[in-house]
């Protein structure tokens, strides 16, 4: 059986791994100073830091229609199914218009990741298995929603200043973590965004800490992947130190390093860093 592969720009994976398994993107909308882009296409998250740097406001994203969404799947038809991931319910409408679409179409089966970047990446990655392991499509489907609660997301913030020109925190408590210097861990629980483990300290110091956490439990996870994500780290050498403590502990089969794209940092901001896995 023919199985397509579809999913929202915000899944971040890498461009190599979305043309070797020919996994198309439905792109979100970027909001800048009055021009709309299409993420992925025709902006770059060094545009966005760019312009925030020169004084523009923070842009706001947006979900494709659900007459665009149409359009966009119906590009596949001869397939016998499509299986599109998009981006959690509780971060934009993007599932509500994507399911909406697919009832105008054959064959389309939209997923609800209940997760953000490479999270949702993650779910695409095991359906490229599923697929090759010959399954039926009630069979990868059911499958998948069972992994999505195992999916576990988490970053690690370097500015809260993204933040609070997006109207999520307030001044002082942006001027009370920069002044404390702490970098809080935003972990995805339940399908939304929460706070998670503070840490103190410089930004190195901080994703050392972090990252040993998280490779101290590496038995929680499935072996499978493990993805590195960052939303531009300027410190080069830090990011390479960071891939080969995960490669030096001989556990993960794939580790993936993956630039975050500009709708979710449009909301972290830069030197934004992230482990993510799926628990067993």
């Amino acid at each position: 059986m023919r199985i397509k592969l579809t999913a929202d720009s915000t899944i971040d994976l890498p461009k190599e791994i979305l043309e070797t398994h020919q996994i198309s993107l439905s792109p979100l909308r970027i909001n800048l100073e009055d021009t709309i882009y299409l993420d992925t296409i025709n902006i770059s998250v060094d545009d966005i830091y760019k312009a925030v740097a020169q004084g523009s406001s923070i842009p706001t994203t947006s979900a494709m229609n659900i007459w665009e969404y149409t359009e966009f799947f119906e590009q596949f038809k001869e397939y016998e199914h499509i299986i599109h991931f998009s981006l959690g319910s509780h971060f934009s409408s993007s599932h509500q218009n994507a399911y909406l679409a697919a009832q105008e179409v054959n064959n389309v089966s939209v997923i609800d990741t209940q997760n953000l970047s490479a999270g949702s990446g993650l779910l695409v990655l095991k359906a490229v298995k599923l697929i090759q392991s010959d399954l039926k499509v009630e069979d990868i489907l059911s499958h998948l929603e069972q992994l999505i609660p195992k999916v576990n997301v988490s970053f690690v913030l370097d500015t809260l200043e993204y933040m609070r020109k997006g109207g999520r925190i307030s001044s002082f408590a942006e001027y009370g973590v920069q002044t404390l210097k702490i970098h809080p861990s935003i972990s995805v629980i339940d399908g939304e965004m929460k706070v998670g483990r503070l840490f103190h300290g410089s930004l190195p110091r901080s994703l050392k800490k972090y990252v040993t956490s998280i490779l101290s439990n590496k038995e929680k996870y499935e072996p499978d992947y493990l993805i590195l994500a960052h939303s531009g780290l300027e410190d080069v050498e830090l990011l390479e130190s960071i891939y080969q403590s995960i490669i030096e502990v001989n556990y993960f089969k794939s580790v993936i390093v993956s630039r975050v794209g500009s709708t979710i940092s449009t909301h972290s901001g830069p030197n934004t860093v992230g482990l993510l896995g799926i628990l067993k």
